[in-house]
């Protein structure tokens, strides 16, 4: 596995670990065939509630089902199928006030790195 992989399944459950009751639901979009092999391992460290609230999929069109009984159509970013702004629209209104560029972080897991 590579670090990068590693460092973002550290973060999930710290996360997972520390605001187990806080969160609802994660949904892991788009996630290499690996990543679910290393979920199954890594799930029997966490409580059993605590598992049922992570969901992976391979891709965004097995996910939109899961998206839509948890997130309002309304409320939901276009790119996912909901009527909401683009996520692109909603980076652009969060910026601050005189600032041209805005950093984002976003994790991608390629199988291929």
């Amino acid at each position: 596995f590579t670090e990068r992989v590693m460092s973002v399944l550290k973060e999930v459950i710290k996360i997972l670990s520390c605001f187990p009751e806080v969160l609802s639901k994660l949904m892991i979009i788009n996630a290499p065939f690996f990543f679910s092999a290393i979920w199954v391992v890594l799930r029997q460290f966490l409580e059993a509630r605590t598992v049922k609230k992570v969901d992976i999929y391979s891709n965004k069109n097995k996910a939109l089902a899961c998206i839509a009984d948890h997130i309002d159509k309304h409320e939901l970013i276009k790119d996912y199928g909901g009527e909401g702004p683009t996520f692109r629209k909603v980076l652009h209104e969060m910026r601050e006030p005189g600032t041209s560029r805005q950093i984002v972080q976003r994790f991608f897991l390629d199988a291929g790195s």
